[in-house]
């Protein structure tokens, strides 16, 4: 998979042509997931998969005082859509400059690096500045400028339509089930392994840290967990919050002990299954008094 940060370093072959799409993919859940695959179909291996979506979320620019949590890392999205089999990724930050462009500049600039035969987007997607750049406006930019536009049809799941929004809500009330029916995937965080304190190793349970400050998350506690390392799997635990009792924080961070370990994460990718709800997070009296309980909480997932 290759991927590109500037849509003027795509490497244009006429020979093959594009299957485009764009958007911001948050979760690659189960209704991007079916228009990655009719791209794919479509391609059938001749022409070219092309994803254009954003390293940030648009919400961060539109609206910076209240952005939208993240389903997953930018990291998690690309490995995704690789797994998935996508060819190649257009990542551009979204600025206020990118979302003044109407609907024909963004697309007309588009088409002279990109050689696309086809777009294919979200039924309701729309693209450009105000969300003009609807159906009707699209259908014209392809006559005009000689691409095809394929709009999904809406995926439902339970009778209703499968959306980030919906999704958030699932893991946001822990509901992992559904949120795992959603995403066609279990629910996971995907990212870097960042250094910590250090307080986990010095009890005897080493940490793996991963920074979670633009996600959407599940509440916080601690939580039986798998981990998964490119093609290694490893059970462990986590805790989920601000570590109340050794650490004096004000934004919550995934905390991983995975079992019979010894090895360094740190700067490792981890992929952190949540499986399931253990207990709340709370503050302990001591040192002494959490180190109980972590022993406790782990020798209960080893049974």
């Amino acid at each position: 998979m290759q991927v590109i940060n500037q849509i003027e370093n795509f490497q244009n072959n006429s020979s093959r042509k594009s299957i485009l799409t764009i958007g911001n993919f948050d979760g690659v859940h189960c209704g991007h997931r079916q228009l990655l695959k009719q791209m794919l179909q479509l391609a059938n291996g001749e022409a070219q998969t092309t994803v254009l979506t954003f390293s940030n979320h648009p919400s961060t620019v539109l609206r910076p005082h209240n952005p939208t949590l993240s389903l997953c890392t930018l990291e998690h999205r690309l490995s995704l859509m690789k797994q998935l089999g996508i060819e190649n990724i257009i990542v551009l930050p979204f600025t206020k400059e990118f979302a003044t462009q109407n609907a024909a500049t963004f697309i007309s600039h588009l088409r002279q690096y990109v050689n696309f035969s086809h777009l294919i987007l979200g039924y309701d997607a729309t693209l450009g500045k105000d969300r003009q750049g609807d159906r009707a406006v699209m259908k014209t930019l392809g006559q005009e400028l000689g691409f095809e536009v394929y709009y999904l049809e809406e995926v439902q799941q339970a009778g209703e339509s499968v959306s980030s929004t919906r999704i958030r809500k699932t893991i946001m009330n822990g509901d992992f089930l559904n949120a795992a029916l959603l995403l066609q995937r279990p629910y996971s965080i995907y990212g870097k392994v960042i250094r910590g304190f250090g307080n986990g190793h010095k009890m005897g349970f080493a940490t793996a840290n991963l920074d979670i400050g633009t996600l959407c998350l599940p509440p916080q506690g601690v939580y039986a967990v798998e981990v998964k390392q490119a093609e290694k799997k490893y059970d462990g635990i986590a805790n989920l919050g601000l570590a109340p009792t050794l650490q004096r924080r004000q934004t919550p961070i995934l905390e991983v002990h995975i079992f019979d370990q010894k090895q360094n994460f740190y700067e490792t990718y981890l992929e952190i299954i949540f499986k399931k709800f253990i207990r709340a997070e709370r503050k302990f009296n001591s040192k002494e008094e959490l180190q109980k309980q972590i022993t406790e909480d782990i020798n209960l997932l080893k049974q």
